[in-house]
C-alpha cells in the first residue's frame, strides 16, 4: 500500500489517467466478447466431433444448416445463462445448460443393466414410424430427439418420422422456425405436420399413428435421448405377442440439480379411481416384467393391433390417461404391457408441466380423460359407489357418441372388459388396498377447494389446500386397519407432528392409526389426544393436541353406500381468499 500511494504521488495525474484507461479497456474487452455471442459467423465453438459429423441421411445443404443452427444453440445458451431465470419460466427446463450441451454426446451415463451385456436380442427386419409431437419444445432437445432416433435406426428399417408441431407459438419461440426446412431436407422420410391450433397431445399422436406406414410405431417424447440398440429389445416384445404395449425404462435426468433417477423394476399401477404409482416387482434387474400401465413418453407398439384398437380414445383431450388408456386396450384385448430394462431412454425432466393443452387446464383435462376411461373400460359395477358427477368439471354427455365408438370397437375385438380380473393377476396390490377399504373420502373446502397431497418432501406427502381441484388422484381413504391412506402406499403418520404428512404405509398401525370421530367432527389419533387442525394464517393442515378448536372440526356432508365417499367442509378456510 506504501508503494502505491508512492506512485501516485510521483505520478500525480498521469496516475489518475492510467486508471481511466484500465477501465476503458476492460469495457471494451466486455462489448468485444458480448458482440462475439451475437456474430454467429466469427467462430465456431462445436468441440464435440460426433456433432460435427456428417450422417447418412444430410445432404451437404442440410449438415451446414445443422452445424449453423448448432453454433447458434451455443452462443445463446451464453446469454441465457447471463438472463438467469427468465427463459425457466418458459417451459420448465435449465434452457443455458441444456443449450450448451452438443446435440450428438459422445459421453453419457450407461444406465443399462450388467445382464444385458450378455443378452443378445436378434435383428428386426419390421419397418419403424417414429411419431414424435411438440408444442413450444426446446430447440436443442427436440434436435437431440431427432437425431438421436434416426441414428439409432438402421436404414433399411427406417420407415418414416411424422413430425407434428402442435401450433407452437412461433414468436416466442422463434427458434423453431427452422425445424421444417431442416428436417424436409434430410434424404429419409420425414413428414412435418404443423397444426393451425393447440389440439393437445392426444389428438396429435392419433393423427401421427394414423397416418404411419410402418409395421411398428413408436411413440416419443420431444425431449429425450436414445442410443443404437434399444429398439431391438422392445420389437422383439412385440413378435411374441403383436398386441402387446412393450416400454422402455425411463432415466430422468434433473439438469438443475444434476441429480438422475430412474423407474427401473417399478411396474406402473392404478386403481378404479384413476390413481396411480409404482410398486416394486419381484424380478431381477434387468429381466423384462410385467406392469399395469406405462408412462407414455416413449412405447412402441405394432401398426396392426393400433388400428386394430383405433388409435387412442375417442373424445380424450389435451394430455393425461393416455398411458393408462392404451395399456387397459393392450390388457382388454389379449395383449400384454411390458417394460424392457434393456431397452433406455433418457428423459430431460423439467420443473413443470405445460399449464395448459388445447382449451383446457391441465387439471380439467385430467378429470375430462379419466371420466372417459372410467365409461369406457369400467362396468356400472366397477364404479357404482363412485360418484363421477361430483368431480367433473364440464358435463361428459356430449361426449356419449364417442364414449359409445370407443365401446364398439372393444367389442368389435372381443375384449373382455374386467378389471377384477387384472387386478388379481397384475397388480395385486390394488386388489388388496380395495378390499381393505372402509371408506372413501375426498375433503372438499367449501364448493371448489380441496384438501388434497402436496410439498413432495424425503418420501413423504403434505396435506394442503388447492383452490382448484387438480384431478382424481387426491381421494384419501380410511382402511380397515383404520390407517387414512393417500394412494395405496401412503399413510399419514402422527410421528412427523407438527406437521400432517403422508409416508410409506407400515401396516403395523400404531403411529399411523386414526380415528374419524363423527360426533365432535375431529380427525384424532387412536388415543384420541392428538388432532389435525388448519394452520394459522396458511392453507396446510397440521398435527396438534385436541382442543375445542373450530380448526378441529371437519364436517360430515354426505355418504354413498358401500366405499362411502364423503365430503368434509373445513369453515375457516371459507374466509380466506
Amino acid at each position: 500500500m506504501v508503494c502505491i500511494r508512492n506512485l501516485r504521488r510521483h505520478f500525480g495525474c498521469r496516475w489518475r489517467a492510467a486508471q481511466f484507461l484500465f477501465i476503458f479497456v476492460i469495457i471494451i474487452c466486455i462489448v468485444i466478447d458480448i458482440c462475439s455471442y451475437f456474430n454467429y459467423g466469427s467462430k465456431t465453438i462445436i468441440t464435440d466431433n460426433k456433432s460435427n459429423e456428417r450422417f447418412y441421411y444430410e445432404t451437404e445443404e442440410t449438415y451446414e444448416k445443422r452445424v449453423n443452427i448448432q453454433r447458434n444453440i451455443l452462443y445463446g445458451a451464453h446469454l441465457k445463462e447471463l438472463a438467469g431465470d427468465v427463459f425457466v419460466d418458459r417451459e420448465g427446463y435449465n434452457e443455458s445448460f441444456l443449450d450448451s450441451l452438443p446435440i450428438i454426446r459422445q459421453e453419457f451415463r450407461n444406465f443399462l443393466p450388467n445382464v444385458c451385456e450378455t443378452v443378445d436380442y436378434p435383428d428386426y427386419t419390421e419397418k419403424v414410424s417414429v411419431v414424435i409431437n411438440y408444442r413450444n419444445e426446446l430447440l436443442s432437445l427436440l434436435l437431440r430427439t431427432i437425431y438421436t432416433v434416426i441414428n439409432s435406426i438402421p436404414p433399411q428399417n427406417f420407415a418414416e418420422m411424422i413430425l407434428i408441431d402442435d401450433a407452437s407459438d412461433l414468436e416466442t419461440f422463434a427458434e423453431l422456425r427452422v425445424v421444417q426446412e431442416l428436417v424436409e431436407g434430410f434424404t429419409v422420410p420425414v413428414r412435418f405436420i404443423r397444426m393451425e391450433e393447440n389440439r393437445g397431445l392426444i389428438y396429435c399422436r392419433r393423427k401421427g399413428c394414423e397416418q404411419a406406414i410402418g409395421d411398428v410405431i413408436l411413440v416419443l417424447d420431444s425431449h429425450v435421448e436414445v442410443r443404437p440398440g434399444f429398439l431391438n429389445a422392445l420389437i422383439n416384445e412385440t413378435r411374441l405377442n403383436y398386441k402387446a404395449i412393450a416400454a422402455p425404462i425411463f432415466d430422468f435426468w434433473d439438469t438443475f440439480k444434476d441429480e438422475y433417477w430412474s423407474f427401473d423394476k417399478l411396474p406402473l399401477i392404478f386403481d378404479r379411481y384413476m390413481h396411480w404409482g409404482f410398486e416394486n416387482p419381484s424380478t431381477p434387474r434387468g429381466e423384462a416384467f410385467t406392469s399395469g400401465g406405462i408412462l407414455g413418453g416413449a412405447f412402441l407398439a405394432t401398426k396392426r393391433f393400433l388400428s386394430e384398437i383405433d388409435y387412442f380414445g375417442r373424445g380424450m383431450e389435451g394430455w393425461g390417461g393416455e398411458n393408462i388408456e392404451i395399456a387397459l386396450k393392450s390388457w382388454y384385448c389379449g395383449g400384454v404391457v411390458r417394460y424392457i430394462p434393456c431397452s433406455r431412454v433418457l428423459h430431460f425432466a423439467a420443473r413443470r408441466s405445460p399449464k395448459t393443452h388445447g382449451d383446457r387446464v391441465r387439471s380439467e383435462n385430467y378429470y375430462h380423460n379419466d371420466h372417459i376411461i372410467l365409461k369406457t373400460f369400467f362396468t356400472d359395477d366397477d364404479y357404482k359407489d363412485y360418484s363421477i358427477t361430483i368431480n367433473s368439471h364440464k358435463n361428459i354427455e356430449p361426449y356419449a357418441s364417442d364414449i359409445k365408438l370407443n365401446i364398439e370397437v372393444l367389442e368389435r375385438n372381443k375384449c373382455v372388459r374386467d378389471f377384477g380380473k387384472l387386478r388379481r393377476e397384475v397388480m395385486p396390490s390394488i386388489e388388496s388396498y380395495d378390499e381393505e377399504t372402509l371408506i372413501a373420502h375426498t375433503l372438499m373446502v367449501g364448493d371448489e377447494r380441496i384438501v388434497g397431497m402436496g410439498s413432495f418432501d424425503n418420501l413423504t406427502m403434505a396435506l394442503d389446500i388447492y383452490k382448484q381441484h387438480p384431478g382424481l388422484l387426491l381421494q384419501i381413504r380410511l382402511s380397515k386397519k383404520y390407517e387414512l391412506r393417500f394412494t395405496w402406499n401412503k399413510c399419514l403418520d402422527w410421528g412427523y407432528r407438527p406437521q400432517a404428512r403422508f409416508v410409506g404405509c407400515h401396516g403395523q398401525t400404531g403411529n399411523q392409526r386414526v380415528w374419524y370421530d363423527i360426533e365432535n367432527q375431529q380427525i384424532t389419533n387412536w388415543n384420541k389426544n392428538l388432532c389435525v387442525v388448519l394452520a394459522d394464517k396458511k392453507p396446510v393442515f397440521e398435527i396438534t393436541e385436541c382442543e375445542n378448536m373450530k380448526s378441529q372440526q371437519f364436517n360430515d356432508t354426505f355418504t354413498v353406500p358401500k366405499f362411502t365417499f364423503k365430503t368434509i367442509f373445513h369453515p375457516d378456510l371459507l374466509l380466506q381468499t
